[in-house]
């Protein structure tokens, strides 16, 4: 029971033991193996030899990560085959079905309605561009986005009362409004004992409508020498099915070495891609590799800045087009926080309908698979809750919103350990966020997640920085040239900047002050070697201004 809630829920874990008898009287049995033979499940034990007559119920267990469609089904599946050293023998499966104690509850559907019937067809898509809303006895409100279209809220007390809503935010799309929802509340819900779970749909009917959108994010940060990749999602927004074109526009560092998309045409300055029947609420992805030069054509902290555009042209235009701006890293770690624009934005090319887009990324660097994630994030002050929206994911999610408090849920995801140089391992949220209405030059946007594994204590990113300024074509001189090195370090770090730097102050990732250090000089050594391996916040001051970066101490 992972949640510790006394329900069977996704994420929960069957485990399974198993016992093996030889039932020969004269054969020893050499090297008895069992092995996962069907449904998705980890079998852990090693060969074993068995003696006549002998029996083993120690060896070999099995554990079971419990799916919503187990759930809706009442009952999983487990699988296994017994197989010998002995080339005879062509292994025995067994097979058991596990009835499941299914909770009560309620499950909130969210669909496209074309037949106006309100009920959802075999041939009608769920819809995935809403938020759902609970309140429980009139309490703490709701609102949750989830990856598919619908929604599952379990209930153990008949006396709680439900008010349960769906909306279309205008934020999501243009199209906004050209979505009806048929059915947009039901009040007063209760969950008898013995119900199972009921369902309550969301009819959606539509306005005819025209609108797409383009994003970049990258799962990756560029590092001199290594491959980078960067993926373009492109969605249909709308309601009509369209065709149209995609123009990518690289920086002019980086070489492309392979793009995803057969029919894409390369050009001088990047490539072109005709696109053709993207249906409504589709989304579809281009990978795009390239290639980062090695030192000196490149520096760290240098700045990469890649655009995309689409068409056709539609009555949305602002969420045609889009860039990403990476600072390339030397040694970095996997679980961090970006936005797309990198750390300034020029505040008079921003408008109330632009976006910020934030990429969090996470690596399972243990040594054993991550069952369930959670990741958490609470937005600046500055930034308006209500006008979230989901760009992509690595895994299927349930976003839930209370107020400007985020949380992520991957339950069940089972995430390897990662592997150098692959993707295994890793995932990631992108998504976007608004600024409130009077956002002004000066005004500085922070943001930090925390990500969970399991039952592990929170692993915290850096703190991303974006500030509104008035222009780009004068850099911050206080921090020109600024550079920190090694990272990972193992005893000493060494600081340098072209003006003199003022202090310098280390924090754990917990917050706690670890070293501080008065500088007045332009480079300087701090003697690390006290501390714990672990990741460590440097703060530097120079004139007034502050600097934060992200250390790995080995």
């Amino acid at each position: 029971d992972f949640n510790n809630d006394g329900l069977v829920t996704p994420g929960d874990i069957y485990n399974s033991q198993y016992s093996l008898t030889n039932s020969s009287t004269s054969c020893t049995m050499q090297d008895v193996i069992v092995t996962n033979s069907c449904e998705i499940q980890n079998i852990s034990g090693e060969p074993i030899t068995l003696a006549p007559n002998a029996t083993n119920t120690t060896n070999y267990t099995g554990t079971r990560i419990i799916t919503q469609n187990d759930i809706n089904y009442g009952s999983l599946t487990i699988c296994a085959r017994i197989n010998l050293a002995d080339q005879n023998y062509y292994g025995k499966d067994i097979s058991l079905n596990i009835p499941l104690n299914i909770p009560n509850g309620i499950m909130l559907n969210a669909f496209l309605d074309t037949n106006n019937n309100g009920m959802q067809d075999n041939n009608e898509t769920d819809y995935n561009y809403g938020t759902f809303g609970y309140q429980i006895n009139g309490g703490q409100a709701h609102s949750l986005n989830t990856y598919s279209g619908e929604l599952y809220l379990y209930e153990t007390n008949p006396a709680n009362v439900y008010n349960l809503t769906y909306n279309i935010n205008a934020n999501n799309s243009f199209c906004g409004a050209q979505y009806i929802v048929g059915t947009s509340s039901y009040p007063n819900v209760t969950v008898a004992n013995g119900s199972g779970i009921v369902t309550y749909n969301f009819p959606i009917t539509v306005i005819p409508c025209t609108d797409v959108s383009v994003n970049l994010y990258s799962n990756s940060l560029p590092r001199p020498g290594f491959a980078h990749y960067i993926t373009i999602v492109y969605k249909n927004e709308g309601n009509q099915v369209v065709n149209g074109a995609i123009s990518y526009t690289k920086n002019t560092t980086e070489s492309i070495i392979n793009i995803s998309e057969f029919g894409a045409v390369t050009t001088p300055t990047g490539f072109t891609f005709d696109y053709y029947s993207l249906y409504p609420g589709e989304t579809r992805y281009i990978n795009v590799n390239t290639q980062v030069p090695t030192i000196p054509t490149v520096q760290l902290g240098q700045l990469l800045t890649n655009s995309v555009t689409i068409t056709p042209t539609d009555a949305n235009m602002p969420n045609n087009s889009t860039t990403l701006t990476q600072t390339i890293v030397g040694s970095y770690d996997p679980n961090d926080k970006t936005e797309s624009h990198g750390d300034r934005i020029l505040h008079s090319s921003f408008t109330s309908n632009d976006y910020l887009n934030y990429t969090i990324r996470f690596e399972n660097t243990g040594t054993a698979e991550a069952i369930n994630i959670r990741v958490e994030d609470v937005l600046d002050s500055k930034l308006d809750e209500t006008s979230i929206r989901m760009v992509a994911s690595s895994h299927p999610y349930v976003l839930d919103r209370v107020g400007s408090n985020l949380k992520w849920n991957f339950n069940g995801v089972n995430l390897p350990s990662s592997v150098p140089d692959t993707q295994t391992g890793h995932g990631y949220i992108v998504f976007q966020v608004k600024p409130k209405p009077g956002f002004a030059i000066g005004d500085v946007i922070q943001n930090t997640a925390n990500i969970y594994f399991d039952f592990n204590p929170a692993i915290v990113t850096n703190t991303c920085t974006t500030e509104f300024v008035s222009t780009l074509a004068n850099e911050n001189f206080r921090f020109n040239n600024f550079k920190s090195f090694p990272n990972p370090v193992k005893n000493s770090l060494t600081i340098s900047n072209a003006s003199p730097i003022e202090t310098i102050v280390i924090s754990s990732i917990l917050g706690q002050k670890m070293i501080a250090k008065q500088v007045n000089d332009i480079q300087t050594e701090i003697d690390l070697s006290q501390l714990s391996n672990g990741i460590y916040f440097v703060k530097v001051t120079c004139q007034g201004n502050e600097k934060t970066i992200k250390i790995i101490k080995e």
